[in-house]
């Protein structure tokens, strides 16, 4: 049996040893690359990046026995040698085919155009608190030029209007002219000061030689230096989102005018949605609902159109994250709307109800088990007994003292209250219930798009389009006599209520396409004044206005609470969201 075992193994070894040498891929011949080459900026600081005017060195990358043609792809003359040195004068995308050893090499190089660096220097004795403060604080400009054939340039500085230097001399334009193979200029730009709070923006234009000695100049790309400049004292900020999807801040001092000094807005450089109806504040932080470019009714049928989501920004915009997304769901399940309560945000759709998510959610994407429903249309008792019906479109809503206020705009209008006692849970299918919430609708009938309550003076605030188109003030004592309806008891008290401009005026933000300023959302899915936000400092409310008339510009508008009446804080400008931070800081925290 052994003797037999030993044979056994000794075949399989065999066989083994066979397989293995008969697996042994047998060596190919493979042709080789006839040249190659490589190419470096020499004698340059800049020597990782390729400019207009840098002196490029192309050399083989291997052994070549022959001579080497090169062709730099620019229009010049062909030269020879194995080593060659090449200066571009235009930017862009270069083919350099080099020829020799009896093969063809092209390699695509990128040429850039001189761009100038400016960087900001603070002056310590004037912000020892690391920030730019207006009319006490000096800043000064440096500026790296590359300039690889050291030829002369101009310097055009355009400062903002009010801007100061060292000798109380107001600095509108300044220009410097650097000689050739010069980095002095004839004049120094000192220190200076601005006069503005916000985003001020530093202009540079240089214009540098064409060739040395000729005199003729071209114009680089202009350099913009933004300086957040913060106010002189401690404030809240008001952060507002500009249509084009911009997210701007603007200091709101108790005192709403400091005399001497202009109060403009912060761009914060971030762009963050197309439809940011909303944006919330929270714990230091802003939260972005943006309900993406497709807002209005599209037959999406296969449940795809859905291009919204919702971001979250810190409020000096040093960072910027994602909470959830929609991109590639269902188009009605973008987020419109929002607010936010203790550990949660909850945000609506387009129509059918608001959603529940925990406020530290980062990098979700949109599910009914991430985002569960807390209500929708037919889980209370208005649906199908009053005028509440499946396609009220949603607009802001929020929780006053435990009773929700949910604004509706289109097919059943008005403000839908509800406590979550009235809430049940699920669909329903017998539309006329009889048990309608207790807490009663307002404004049966008008669309209602935004609204906020002042709870430490008892004042409620609507914005409304539609027949009684314009922005409400109510206390909270007569609030009820407005539910259901605005019949004609309550008209009186329903137009005293309306706040306009110091010339008598009331706002117009009607939701027809024809109409200017509207332009967006068709009669019914207007878009109108989306959100209002407090500055509970003041009792002043600011909101983004967009008109219908072109005798009145669209703007951010503020109702003066000490006024009561409604004055522009920014004007000619059309927007979304709004909100107000009440951190107490010259800049941002």
């Amino acid at each position: 049996m052994k003797k037999y075992l030993n044979i056994a193994l000794a075949c399989l070894a065999g066989i083994a040893m066979t397989a293995c040498v008969d697996h042994v891929p047998s060596e190919e011949a493979l042709p080789t690359q006839k040249i190659d080459f490589a190419y470096e900026v020499i004698g340059e600081k800049y020597q990782l990046d390729y400019y207009v005017g840098s002196t490029i060195q192309f050399y083989p990358t291997m052994e070549v026995t022959t001579s080497v043609e090169w062709d730099f792809g620019d229009g010049s003359p062909v030269e020879t040698g194995k080593i060659v040195e090449h200066k571009y004068t235009l930017a862009g995308n270069y083919k350099v085919t080099a020829k020799g050893n009896g093969g063809v090499k092209t390699n695509v190089i990128y040429i850039a155009d001189i761009r100038p660096i400016v960087s900001l220097n603070l002056d310590e004795a004037t912000t020892p608190e690391g920030i730019v403060e207006v009319s006490t604080s000096y800043i000064s400009l440096n500026v790296e030029l590359p300039n690889p054939d050291s030829l002369a340039a101009k310097y055009v500085w355009t400062f903002p209007a009010g801007t100061t230097d060292e000798g109380g001399n107001e600095v509108a334009n300044f220009e410097q002219f650097f000689p050739e193979n010069s980095t002095t200029p004839d004049k120094v730009l000192g220190k200076v000061k601005f006069a503005k709070v916000g985003s001020q923006t530093v202009k540079l234009q240089v214009k540098l030689e064409t060739n040395r000695g000729t005199g003729e100049y071209r114009d680089l790309d202009i350099v913009n230096k933004n300086v957040q400049v913060a106010l002189s004292e401690p404030a809240p900020t008001l952060y507002f989102v500009v249509k084009d999807g911009t997210i701007n801040a603007i200091k709101i001092p108790a005192s709403r005018k400091i005399e001497g000094v202009t109060i403009e807005p912060y761009d914060m450089g971030v762009s963050s949605g197309q439809h940011m109806l909303n944006i919330c504040y929270d714990d230091s932080l802003i939260y972005l609902l943006d309900c993406g470019k497709q807002f209005v009714y599209c037959n999406d049928v296969d449940g795809t159109m859905g291009d919204g989501r919702m971001n979250v920004m810190s409020v000096d915009a040093s960072s910027v994250g994602l909470v959830i997304t929609n991109v590639g769901g269902t188009a009605f399940k973008d987020p419109f709307y929002g607010f936010i309560e203790g550990d949660y945000i909850f945000f609506s759709d387009r129509n059918t109800g608001f959603r529940k998510l925990n406020k530290n959610t980062r990098n979700a994407v949109w599910s009914s088990s991430v985002a569960p429903s807390y209500v929708e249309n037919n889980w209370i008792g208005y649906y199908g007994t009053t005028s509440m019906i499946y396609g009220s479109f949603n607009a802001c809503f929020g929780r006053i003292d435990g009773v929700w206020h949910w604004c509706k705009k289109g097919n059943g209008a008005g403000c839908w209250r509800f406590t979550d006692a009235d809430n049940c849970g699920y669909g329903r299918t017998d539309w006329k219930m009889t048990e309608i919430p207790a807490s009663g609708q307002l404004f049966e009938g008008t669309p209602t798009t935004a609204f906020v309550y002042d709870k430490n003076n008892d004042k409620y605030y609507f914005a409304f389009t539609g027949p009684n188109e314009g922005f409400y003030a109510f206390n909270g004592s007569e609030i009820n006599t407005f539910s259901p309806q605005i019949g004609d008891a309550g008209l009186s008290a329903f137009q005293a209520g309306q706040k306009k401009f110091a010339d008598g005026t009331g706002i117009k933000p009607h939701c027809a396409t024809t109409n200017a300023g509207s332009g967006e959302g068709g009669v019914d899915e207007y878009v109108g004044v989306s959100q209002m936000a407090l500055d509970e400092a003041t009792g002043d409310v600011y909101f983004m206005y967009r008109s219908s008339v072109s005798s009145q510009p669209s703007g951010l508008v503020r109702y003066n609470a000490e006024l009561d009446q409604l004055e522009y804080v920014v004007s000619g400008i059309q927007g979304y969201g709004v909100a107000v931070s009440p951190i107490m800081s010259k800049l941002f925290k």
